[in-house]
């Protein structure tokens, strides 16, 4: 996905990215996939940022709750800048 969008010009090679986890076992999630982001972010340092989201899901298991946005909101942040973590109230 990523190579496709250099190819397009959607990004620059040296624009920070940010690659976002799930929690293993939530619905359509697989430690397949995870690995493979695990994988990626380290072979693409210093402009891949890792960030495991909160386990705050709707009864869906799938999407985030308000919660959840929140928290990914600030954990988007901590990565990007290598700021303290915060969590949500």
């Amino acid at each position: 996905m990523v190579a496709d969008r250099l190819a397009n010009g959607m990004q620059a090679p040296n624009e920070i990215r940010l690659v976002v986890q799930m929690a293993v076992g939530t619905n359509l999630y697989s430690a397949t996939i995870a690995a493979a982001k695990t994988a990626y972010a380290a072979a693409n340092q210093p402009q891949t940022k890792l960030a495991t989201m909160a386990p705050y899901f709707n009864s869906d298991n799938l999407h985030s709750n308000a919660r959840g946005q929140v928290q990914l909101g600030y954990d988007t942040f901590e990565a990007f800048f290598g700021k303290p973590h915060a969590t949500a109230p």
